[in-house]
This record gives structure tokens, sequence and C-alpha cells, in this order.
């Protein structure tokens, strides 16, 4: 591919080659030497839609590291998905459409993607407040309602909590109570 000047082709080999020395090697740098391999690609060859993938494997090293983090632990990469939204928000800005350019839109999916998970205490004391655990990310704010459930209502609702008529039916019923709580923004996806 060199002697026929093919920089597409050389970018796109290069890519495969690291790619599997990532994969299959030991070394102890391994790491170092693959994200500077793709930083060095994604300068040489920025002409070429090759380059946008190898934009998207340095979006995906960062995003790997952003899933380390632990805000209670190992602060190192809490930055790490910025820095992968930035990339991939550059890869998109490619000139050809190409596959870096699609996994780059399906990283910043992933990124931005909006989570909320609770988990309540099985038991609660009557009358006493009760904690809930709320784990989140990229959202602002949490709305709660509480609704009355006794076992027959529990059996007309069934059991296929997973479906939207599940929810449509819950959402109708009357609520005791309800209040909302901000969730504090970290700014890090």
């Amino acid at each position: 591919h060199l002697s026929q000047h093919r920089p597409e082709a050389v970018a796109d080999a290069d890519i495969e080659r690291l790619t599997f020395v990532n994969n299959h090697s030991t070394a102890e740098n391994k790491e170092r030497l693959y994200k500077t391999s793709l930083e060095r690609i994604t300068k040489t060859y920025s002409s070429t839609s090759a380059s946008s993938q190898a934009i998207y494997l340095l979006a995906e090293w960062y995003a790997s590291k952003g899933v380390t983090y632990d805000p209670l632990k190992d602060t190192t990469f809490r930055l790490a998905y910025i820095t992968a939204k930035e990339l991939c928000e550059k890869g998109l800005f490619q000139k050809e459409p190409g596959e870096g350019r699609s996994n780059c839109v399906n990283l910043l999916n992933q990124i931005t993607k909006k989570q909320l998970k609770t988990q309540i205490e099985k038991v609660n004391l009557p009358g006493e407040p009760f904690r809930i655990l709320v784990t989140y990310k990229n959202i602002p704010a949490a709305y709660f309602r509480i609704i009355k459930v006794d076992p027959d209502l529990k059996d007309k609702l069934g059991r296929e909590t997973w479906t939207d008529e599940y929810w449509q039916k819950l959402t109708l019923l009357p609520a005791i109570g309800q209040f909302s709580s901000d969730l504090p923004a970290t700014g890090d996806y």
C-alpha cells in the first residue's frame, strides 16, 4: 500500500495491526503504546476516513477507563468520559462517512444515555422514613409517586413489569404521596 500511495489502506492496515497487538500482547506498557499509536494515526491520516476509526478506538479506550472510575475509591479516570465524548464528536465531523463515524455515534449515545436505578429496602417500619438508593447517570432530577398496592391490585396489574402496558396502568393509579429530588450534577457523564 505504501508503494501505491494509498494512505487510506495504510491507515486501515495500521489500525488492524494495532488492534491485534493490543488484544494479544502481554507487554506491561501495551495500553500506553496503543493509545500513543492511535493518537499518531489520527494526526498522520487526518484527511482519511480511517482516521475516524482511530478516533473511535481512542474514544473507546477513554470510555473503558471511565468505567473504572469509582468516586469513593479511585478517581484517576473521573473525566475519561468527557474526553471520550469530545473525541466522538470530533469523529462525527470527519469528511468521509465510514465505520469509525458510525462507531462514534454509537459510543456517543452510550456515554450520554440517561439511566436511573432505584433500590428500596424490603422491610420498612410503619410511620418511619425509609431509604431509597438512587443510582443515576445524566439525569438532573428524579420524581417519585407513592402508590398503595394491595394483593388484588397487584394481581390485576400482572407480573410483566417490563411492558409499557404495566407502567401505563400503574401511572393511572392515585398517588398517596409524591416528591422530587434534585440529583447532584457531576458533569462527568
